[in-house]
């Protein structure tokens, strides 16, 4: 089984206990995050098949799973390669904290490149993505792909997931 494939199948269990569990709402969608985040072995295995897929090294987060991620990186759960950049959370609910911080966040942490990849536990609007694509920019960078454990859009988008609820819905 290749590894897309295992990260995959450790994804649908999740996914599965949280729809009979709830059946959907925000109360679904917070369990999922929760699930993700209680799963070192799939977040760290997920962080490394990007990275090393896109041969890309610097990861960027918004909120709590960055701060999971961090805190796994000081554990040697992850490698020491792949170069963390945290941004604040909420930013789907309001984007202008990014503008509130330090604007120099990116250009004072980036020693490889001005490429990123975005990941992110989950994606729904695009709003989070949007807030972290324009700062990015700003700052003379890119995000050059975007990464998710769940994606919950109708919208099919360039967001890459281990699991989009609406190719899975059974007709």
């Amino acid at each position: 089984m290749n590894k897309l494939c295992f990260l995959k199948e450790m994804m649908n269990p999740i996914v599965e206990k949280c729809l009979d569990k709830y059946g959907g709402g925000e109360s679904y969608f917070t369990e999922i995050d929760a699930m993700i985040k209680s799963n070192p072995v799939l977040m760290s295995e997920y962080i490394q098949y990007i990275t090393e897929k896109e041969n890309i090294y610097n990861v960027i987060f918004s909120g709590e799973i960055g701060l999971k991620y961090f805190a796994m990186q000081l554990k040697q759960q992850i490698p020491s390669d792949i170069n963390l950049f945290l941004l604040p959370g909420g930013l789907r609910l309001n984007p202008s904290k990014l503008f509130e911080a330090d604007n120099n966040i990116l250009e004072s942490r980036t020693v490889l490149s001005s490429k990123y990849i975005f990941l992110d536990d989950s994606y729904y609007s695009g709003k989070t993505l949007n807030a972290v694509s324009e700062f990015v920019k700003k700052g003379g960078g890119v995000i050059e792909k975007s990464y998710v454990f769940y994606d919950g859009s109708p919208v099919k988008t360039n967001v890459q997931s281990l699991y989009r609820y609406y190719d899975n819905l059974e007709n």
